[in-house]
C-alpha cells in the first residue's frame, strides 16, 4: 500500500514497519528514523513549484509538468522500486504537495 502524507502527519503514522520517501528539497528537521529515505528524484523542480505557488499556472498545469519531469528513467525505475516495496509493507510518501497529488503521478506513471 502506498499512502501521501505530508511532515506534520509523519509524527502521527510513524510505525518502525512502514517504509518513508521523504519527497521533498528539504526535509523538515523533525525527521529522524532509521526507515526514511530522501527521496529527491520524486520532487518538483523548485522554480516550477514556486511559479505554482505564485500563481502563474493552476494545479492541472502542475500535474502535466510534473508528470513530464518525473517521467525519465532513473524516475521510472525509482518507483517501479517503490511500487514493489509497497506489496511487502506500507510506503509512504512524505511530501508538501496537495493532498493524493505526488501519489497519483506516482500510479499513473509506468
Amino acid at each position: 500500500m502506498i499512502q501521501q502524507i505530508n511532515f506534520e502527519a509523519l509524527k502521527d503514522i510513524y510505525t518502525p514497519e512502514g517504509k518513508f520517501y521523504l519527497c521533498s528539497r528539504v526535509p523538515a528537521n523533525f525527521v529522524r528514523f532509521e526507515n526514511y529515505q530522501e527521496c529527491k528524484a520524486l520532487t518538483p523542480n523548485l522554480f516550477l513549484l514556486q511559479d505554482y505557488e505564485n500563481g502563474y499556472f493552476s494545479l492541472a498545469v502542475l500535474n502535466e509538468m510534473l508528470k513530464k519531469q518525473l517521467n525519465v528513467p532513473t524516475c521510472r525505475s525509482l518507483l517501479s522500486h517503490i511500487r514493489a516495496e509497497a506489496q511487502d509493507c506500507s510506503v509512504y510518501l512524505v511530501s508538501d504537495l496537495p493532498a493524493g497529488f505526488l501519489l497519483n503521478i506516482v500510479k499513473n506513471i509506468k
